[in-house]
């Protein structure tokens, strides 16, 4: 496992994540947009943070968490960040964007055409500064009553997902987006694991250069994307295989991954009669 770990991935050079701020209620816009992406954005990943950092809390047995430099690693992982100033946390997030370059230029600042006034805060201070820095730049405007979130799909769609590859080089991942690959990859080939399983993995592969911590919380973030899947009751994760295009086996290196899986399947099987009813699960959730 870990020479196929560290010479058998190809990866994409960026992501495709779209990190969502906004409401929760079903009158919000971001739960509308969620909804219209999984139809109209089908490229994408939406993200939504709160079910990071709910995972977060349940599975790091207390540990604090420092949410600036969290959501700051959430905007490294992001394609794009759609803002709907619609609830406290939004406004927050809103002007705690505009004041890192590296988030604020991949923003799209989506405002209530019927409710922002030319001189309020947001516009007088973080819209204007999207609009200098944003690569998605104009500010969005429209009716929040009637939303037309095409608008918003053809500013992400501006610049699309990257279509190269490259291999993941395990020895150098200073790029939090590769070891979000790599992570994902641990818990995808280990079949049913847990935080514990994936960090023993990630720090033999690469002689302990990741931080845990980052490694961490980029697993939440998984669970947050929806790659991963808390499942049973003991902490374990599965992978959710088919949004998983992002990483790949190198060609030549797919039989020895198969011949893998069945090994470690095999294992689960036989093991602790826990691990057969998480597989069966698995199988169902498949």
């Amino acid at each position: 496992m870990f020479a196929l770990l560290r010479e058998g991935l190809m990866v994409r050079r960026a992501g495709n994540l779209i990190f969502v701020c906004g409401g929760n209620a079903q009158t919000d816009l971001r739960p509308q947009f969620k909804s219209f992406s999984e139809y109209n954005l089908t490229e994408f990943q939406i993200f939504q943070p709160e079910f990071a950092m709910e995972n977060y809390f349940s599975d790091m047995g207390g540990r604090q968490l420092d949410l600036g430099e969290f959501e700051t690693l959430i905007g490294d992982l992001s394609h794009a960040i759609v803002i709907f100033p619609e609830a406290p946390g939004s406004f927050a997030e809103t002007g705690y964007f505009s004041n890192i370059e590296k988030l604020a230029e991949k923003v799209i600042l989506v405002l209530d055409a019927d409710r922002q006034r030319n001189d309020s805060f947001i516009m007088m201070g973080p819209a204007r500064n999207y609009e200098k820095t944003s690569k998605y730049s104009p500010n969005i405007q429209i009716n929040y009553s009637d939303p037309d979130f095409s608008l918003i799909s053809d500013r992400i769609n501006r610049i699309g997902t990257s279509k190269t590859r490259k291999l993941l080089d395990v020895e150098d991942l200073e790029d939090p987006y590769d070891l979000f690959c790599l992570v994902y990859k641990i818990f995808d080939i280990l079949n049913i694991s847990t935080c514990d399983d994936m960090l023993f993995v990630l720090q033999a592969i690469t002689k302990g250069h990741p931080p845990r911590k980052r490694a961490r919380d980029i697993a939440s973030i998984l669970v947050g994307a929806g790659y991963l899947r808390p499942i049973g009751e003991f902490g374990h994760y599965i992978a959710n295989a088919k949004d998983s295009s992002f990483v790949e086996m190198r060609k030549g290196h797919a039989a020895k991954e198969l011949e893998l899986r069945l090994e470690i399947s095999d294992i689960l099987m036989n093991g602790e009669p826990e691990f057969a009813e998480l597989l069966m699960e698995r199988a169902n959730a498949h």
